[in-house]
Protein backbone atom coordinates (compact mmCIF):
# COMPACT_ATOMS: atom_id res chain seq x y z
CA UNK A 1 0.00 0.00 0.00
CA UNK A 2 1.12 3.46 -0.91
CA UNK A 3 0.29 6.96 0.53
CA UNK A 4 0.80 10.17 -1.62
CA UNK A 5 0.39 13.53 -0.68
CA UNK A 6 -2.32 15.40 -2.88
CA UNK A 7 0.59 16.20 -5.21
CA UNK A 8 1.14 12.67 -6.21
CA UNK A 9 4.21 13.23 -4.37
CA UNK A 10 5.10 9.51 -2.23
CA UNK A 11 5.11 9.70 1.52
CA UNK A 12 5.48 6.14 2.54
CA UNK A 13 4.36 2.78 1.80
CA UNK A 14 3.52 -0.52 4.07
CA UNK A 15 4.42 -3.98 2.51
CA UNK A 16 2.95 -7.02 4.08
CA UNK A 17 4.16 -10.15 4.08
CA UNK A 18 2.66 -13.24 3.65
CA UNK A 19 3.72 -16.90 4.14
CA UNK A 20 1.89 -20.12 2.53
CA UNK A 21 1.89 -22.19 5.86
CA UNK A 22 1.28 -25.78 5.98
CA UNK A 23 -0.27 -26.62 8.88
CA UNK A 24 1.07 -30.43 10.04
CA UNK A 25 -2.45 -31.95 11.25
CA UNK A 26 -3.11 -33.43 14.22
CA UNK A 27 -3.50 -37.14 14.69
CA UNK A 28 -7.06 -39.08 16.41
CA UNK A 29 -10.01 -37.08 16.10
CA UNK A 30 -8.61 -33.57 15.65
CA UNK A 31 -6.92 -34.57 12.41
CA UNK A 32 -7.29 -31.99 9.83
CA UNK A 33 -4.55 -31.57 7.40
CA UNK A 34 -4.76 -27.70 5.98
CA UNK A 35 -2.72 -24.97 4.76
CA UNK A 36 -3.02 -21.04 6.04
CA UNK A 37 -1.90 -17.86 4.22
CA UNK A 38 -0.53 -16.51 7.47
CA UNK A 39 0.83 -12.29 8.05
CA UNK A 40 4.77 -13.02 8.34
CA UNK A 41 5.53 -9.20 8.71
CA UNK A 42 4.69 -5.99 8.24
CA UNK A 43 7.20 -3.19 7.39
CA UNK A 44 6.79 0.37 6.46
CA UNK A 45 8.97 2.56 3.61
CA UNK A 46 9.35 6.20 3.65
CA UNK A 47 8.78 8.02 0.45
CA UNK A 48 12.85 7.31 -0.43
CA UNK A 49 12.43 3.73 -0.30
CA UNK A 50 14.27 2.87 2.54
CA UNK A 51 13.01 0.23 5.01
CA UNK A 52 12.05 0.65 8.60
CA UNK A 53 11.96 -2.43 11.01
CA UNK A 54 9.26 -4.73 10.44
CA UNK A 55 6.95 -6.38 12.52
CA UNK A 56 6.97 -10.10 12.61
CA UNK A 57 5.00 -12.55 13.53
CA UNK A 58 5.00 -16.41 14.14
CA UNK A 59 2.35 -18.70 14.44
CA UNK A 60 1.43 -22.46 15.81
CA UNK A 61 2.09 -24.94 12.91
CA UNK A 62 2.82 -28.45 13.75
CA UNK A 63 1.03 -30.30 16.67
CA UNK A 64 3.71 -29.77 19.06
CA UNK A 65 2.99 -26.20 19.50
CA UNK A 66 -0.82 -26.88 20.85
CA UNK A 67 -4.06 -27.34 19.50
CA UNK A 68 -4.31 -24.20 17.85
CA UNK A 69 -3.29 -24.26 14.61
CA UNK A 70 -2.80 -21.05 12.93
CA UNK A 71 -2.70 -19.06 16.09
CA UNK A 72 -0.19 -16.34 17.00
CA UNK A 73 2.21 -17.10 19.10
CA UNK A 74 4.85 -14.44 18.97
CA UNK A 75 4.96 -10.85 17.42
CA UNK A 76 8.16 -9.25 17.45
CA UNK A 77 8.14 -5.67 17.26
CA UNK A 78 10.28 -3.05 15.35
CA UNK A 79 12.39 -2.16 18.71
CA UNK A 80 13.35 -5.56 18.99
CA UNK A 81 10.91 -6.25 22.17
CA UNK A 82 8.65 -9.29 21.95
CA UNK A 83 5.67 -10.78 22.93
CA UNK A 84 4.72 -14.43 23.55
CA UNK A 85 1.27 -15.85 23.89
Amino acid sequence: MSVASPSGAPLYSIDLTYADQPLLPLTGALAAPSAKRLLSSIQERGAAGAALPAFVYEYCTKPSDGPNLGALTTMTYPQGSQATW
